[in-house]
């Protein structure tokens, strides 16, 4: 290359527009150049050479900006010349010579060459050049400034003299470093590193670090990219991991998928712990199937082949025998995976049911159980208490007045006997859940006929109803009978001197409140909510203390709920709120 090359440097600093101006003639390259460098202070007078004459190659410093505040740099590599920048304020002989290269090497590929610095901006990573001796910074890209959240003389200064600072750089000597790609050892060496962003947030760095002949001399170039987002997103996917796995655990509940391709089958941890199967271990489809004992196996694989050829998916329940010989309850699910139109995999769940099922046959002979005991209560013991108060009935013209004492003991303690055995009848249709389902029941005809029949029971007790019960249908059932039986029987009992209950309701647009008052001795506000527990008594009660207990055991089946106020002057009230029936009950 021969001729003229006009160069133009541009500094803020006089003295280093000298120093460069005088130094690059020297080290520009070839001597068959006639090198002429004019200095400029301004972005305007840099305009102004490039308006005005041929300029070649303009070197410029990072620290100047132009009219606008834009750097100065990135403003002219817009223009056809190239341009060439420098970051130090007191560059050193090797610098110089860099920079004299880099010049003659932008210079001499002018005319029809890539503009290799406006690629070095462009990528999406940021990019350092370093020296392979110190590690000091030689260039750096636009997009390094901007990871890093630093100026460009600021970055200089600080990660060329301080090392430890430099997320780019490992955490070893720079021999170290050079030692990482001598012999055959690995072209790239890569790493994370955490960075304190000026803005107050740490960040996370993925670098890459190689080395590469650069005019003749050895650097060390290293790329940074944020991965905060990323290494974000794989720590809450690994949380979520987890949290399925412990989920998978508490519920019992383990995935698996076939692929009906590779006829591969993949368990999840938890179905492997179903199994009683090491987590390390994945069995095949056949060796699956063997874990069902033999009158479920074929169903298994039936279900199995459905889905495969005829996408059908199932739901159904099996016994297994584990890899450990126990015998287990589990609870299959399956559906086919179809991909552009064919079915290409099977995936499902298994959960172990062996604890509820269980449960379930507890439960069912505990209702035997109850059915049995409801059985004799109402047949046998019921029926032969109503023989014993009929023949007692039927005595009563028939004795003396010394005997019609203990025959009204003998009435009074027969017909308490039926009606325990009314109630218990109840509680235990309740609680066997016989009577379980509601429906639309007539409030106004339930409390008139349960009224009727205390009125008969108690001859000296009065019942009163305080102004209309509403004609209205509750969310209830034949058992709502019951609740008020009982609520009437427990006012009487709890009096002993001219029992009066009175009775009265109101309405809103969801709900019925019936109040049942009496003129007892009330009940202590620290007994209002235990009296409504299991085998509990009212004041001097000699009952069984179910009573109350149906009660509210009822109401709340019924989606209603039951408390106790005082009366006044003395007494309680027993409110009962039951929801309306809605018309489509």
């Amino acid at each position: 290359m021969t001729g003229r090359l006009n160069i133009v440097v541009a500094d803020t600093v006089p003295t280093v527009r000298d120093k460069l101006a005088i130094s690059l003639p020297e080290v520009v390259g070839e001597s068959s150049l006639d090198v002429h460098v004019s200095t400029a202070g301004s972005a305007e007078t840099v305009r102004n050479y490039l308006d005005s004459a041929r300029v070649d190659c303009t070197v410029v410093s990072t620290r100047m900006v132009d009219e606008s505040g834009e750097r100065l740099v990135s403003t002219l590599r817009t223009e056809d010349t190239p341009v060439v920048s420098f970051m130090r304020t007191d560059p050193s002989q090797e610098e110089l010579e860099h920079i004299g290269e880099v010049v003659y090497d932008a210079a001499r590929n002018t005319v029809g060459s890539v503009d290799h610095r406006a690629l070095f901006d462009a990528v999406d990573v940021g990019v350092a050049v370093r020296d392979a001796d110190t590690l000091s910074l030689i260039d750096i890209n636009d997009k390094y400034v901007d990871t890093l959240g630093l100026d460009e003389e600021t970055l200089c200064t600080t990660f060329s003299t301080d090392l430890s600072a430099a997320p780019d750089v490992p955490d070893m000597s720079a021999s170290a470093i050079r030692d990482l790609f001598d012999g055959e050892r690995s072209e790239k060496y890569e790493f994370t590193s955490s960075y304190e962003h000026p803005d107050g947030d740490g960040i996370w760095l993925h670098v890459s670090l190689t080395t590469a002949t650069i005019s003749g001399e050895r650097r060390f170039i290293s790329t940074i990219e944020d991965v905060t987002e990323e290494r974000t997103r794989k720590r809450d996917l690994e949380r979520n991991r987890e949290l399925l796995e412990r989920t998978q655990c508490i519920s019992k509940v383990g995935g698996w998928e076939l692929d009906l391709e590779t006829e591969t089958l993949e368990w999840t941890d938890q179905t492997k712990r179903i199994h009683d199967l090491p987590l390390d271990s994945q069995p095949t489809l056949q060796e699956a199937l063997e874990f069902y004992i033999p009158e479920h196996r074929e169903t298994m694989k039936s279900l199995v082949e459905r889905c495969r050829t005829e996408g059908i998916l199932w739901e159904d329940t099996f016994r297994i025998v584990t890899a450990s010989g126990d015998e287990r309850w589990v609870r299959t699910w399956g559906e086919p995976v179809i991909q552009r139109g064919e079915i290409v995999a099977i995936r499902g769940t298994v959960q172990d049911i062996t604890a509820r099922r269980s449960r379930e046959k507890e439960l069912e002979r505990a209702n035997e159980e109850l059915e049995a005991l409801n059985r004799i209560i109402r047949h046998d013991i019921r029926n032969d208490m109503a023989v014993i108060v009929g023949w007692a009935e039927y005595l009563e013209d028939h004795v003396d007045d010394d005997g019609r004492e203990v025959l009204d003991r003998i009435l009074s303690t027969g017909r308490h006997t039926i009606e325990i055995t009314q109630v218990a009848r109840d509680l235990i249709e309740t609680m066997s859940g016989g009577v379980t389902e509601t429906r639309p029941v007539s409030l106004k005809e339930t409390i008139d006929r349960e009224l009727a029949v205390r009125t008969e029971a108690f001859s000296t007790a009065e019942f009163e109803v305080d102004g209309d019960i509403p004609d209205v249908m509750v969310r209830a059932n034949p058992l709502l009978a019951s609740v008020f039986g009982n609520l009437f029987n427990n006012a009487v009992q709890h009096t002993e001197d001219d029992p009066v209950v009175t009775v009265s309701a109101t309405e809103d647009d969801h709900h019925v409140r019936v109040f049942v008052s009496d003129n007892g001795p009330g009940i202590p506000d620290s007994r209002k909510e235990v009296v409504f527990g299991k085998g509990e008594h009212g004041l001097d009660s000699t009952g069984t203390g179910l009573g109350l207990y149906l009660v509210n055991l009822l109401v709340e089946s019924f989606g209603g709920r039951v408390h106790i106020e005082d009366n006044e002057p003395t007494g309680s009230v027993v409110i009962v709120e039951l929801p309306l029936a809605s018309p489509s009950s």
